[in-house]
């Protein structure tokens, strides 16, 4: 709370709170606008509900954590939604965080292995990798590392390679006949040629 005083013919609000940020002390023409600004100080420095609440312990309580945060956010959420919720409901759901090693993540992949495509618990891995980061950095969670960051999928790619049909292809050559520049052509027909060979190898 300010302190409020008269000085002369106006009024000073004086603060000494240690974590408020600003003005320590204001002066305004009458004793409601000092009383106003020392209400506004005082709650500029209350700590959030959210600070109150001790960050997640277990993998569950982040991954419900993160999709009721963040993940609201993205426009694939929906998506990764359901490979998190598998997961709340998964045997790791109740490893503690700073407990979650590589052989957790290891035995998870190799269950995954024998129901789905390599590329799918690729893509998995990387929104658990994601999810992890934001626990450690964003809540403070207890984990020396991000184990999921240390794992790989044989038989996935981690490169994502752009695709472009014969039709696109045909358009932007079209267009780029327009140019004033040939070599902008020329260079794009190198591209995709080398992109296709890539592929195929």
């Amino acid at each position: 709370m300010a302190t409020i005083r008269k000085g002369g013919k106006d009024w000073q609000a004086l603060t000494r709170k240690k974590n408020h940020i600003g003005a320590r002390s204001k002066t305004f023409g009458n004793k409601a606008q000092a009383e106003l600004w020392g209400q506004a100080v005082k709650q500029s420095i209350r700590a959030p509900g959210s600070l109150d609440q001790p960050p997640p312990q277990t993998l569950k309580e982040a991954i419900d954590a993160y999709i009721n945060g963040p993940l609201q956010q993205h426009r694939s959420g929906h998506n990764e939604q359901y490979p998190l919720k598998a997961m709340a409901n998964h045997w790791m759901e109740g490893v503690r965080l700073q407990e979650l090693s590589i052989r957790h993540f290891a035995l998870w992949r190799d269950q995954r292995l024998l129901t789905v495509k390599a590329n799918t618990v690729m893509r998995e891995l990387r929104i658990l990798r994601v999810l992890l980061d934001w626990a450690k950095v964003e809540l403070g969670c207890d984990l020396k590392h991000n184990p999921a960051r240390e794992l790989k999928v044989r038989g996935a790619s981690d490169a994502r390679f752009p695709f472009i049909t014969t039709f696109q292809k045909k358009k932007l050559l079209l267009e780029l006949d327009q140019a004033k520049n040939p070599n902008h052509k020329r260079l794009s027909i190198f591209r995709t040629s080398q992109s296709k060979r890539y592929l195929t190898n």
